[in-house]
């Protein structure tokens, strides 16, 4: 168990754990985890070590949001290898980033975002993308196959 700490870094798909805490649970940097809370709300994240206190794990505000949980809360974190690769998954998204953009959501933030970057998503969750000078906040609405998988260079992406 490990108590919910904020981060700077603002990626959507990682949780940061201290060198102790990766080594004990059996992990390598960049595996794929499974993340809870107390009452079940879970998403999966890339994890990552950094020179944090035992016991602590640094997640950004989208993580947190999505877990339901802030600062000093307790999560459990546990490897997640059979995480399979996205078929395919559709986006969409929230309704205050379609005021005045146009041309193609995309080619402006998801091809970048997903491109040769294998981020693990979970069906539900929303996820924010810069791209150029604005920032977008898109929800994981469908993913083949179900609940959670990995975007990678070969998962069509679809926007609605």
């Amino acid at each position: 168990m490990n108590s919910v700490a904020n981060t700077v870094y603002q990626d959507n798909s990682f949780i940061k754990v201290s060198k102790n805490t990766l080594e004990t649970l059996q992990l390598a940097r960049g595996d794929t985890v499974l993340v809870k809370e107390k009452n079940g709300r879970d998403t999966v994240l890339v994890v990552l070590s950094d020179d944090l206190e035992d016991g602590y794990a640094c997640i950004n505000r989208v993580v947190r949001d999505n877990l339901r949980v802030r600062e000093g809360d307790v999560i459990t974190i546990r490897p997640y290898l059979d995480i399979k690769y996205a078929k395919r998954i559709a986006v969409r998204p929230t309704a205050n980033n379609a005021e005045g953009f146009t041309g193609s959501v995309i080619d402006a933030y998801l091809a970048s975002y997903f491109r040769n970057a294998y981020r693990p998503v979970r069906q539900g969750d929303l996820f924010t993308v810069r791209g150029g000078k604005r920032e977008a906040e898109f929800k994981i609405v469908e993913i083949d196959p179900p609940e959670y998988a990995v975007v990678s260079n070969h998962t069509v992406i679809h926007c609605g």
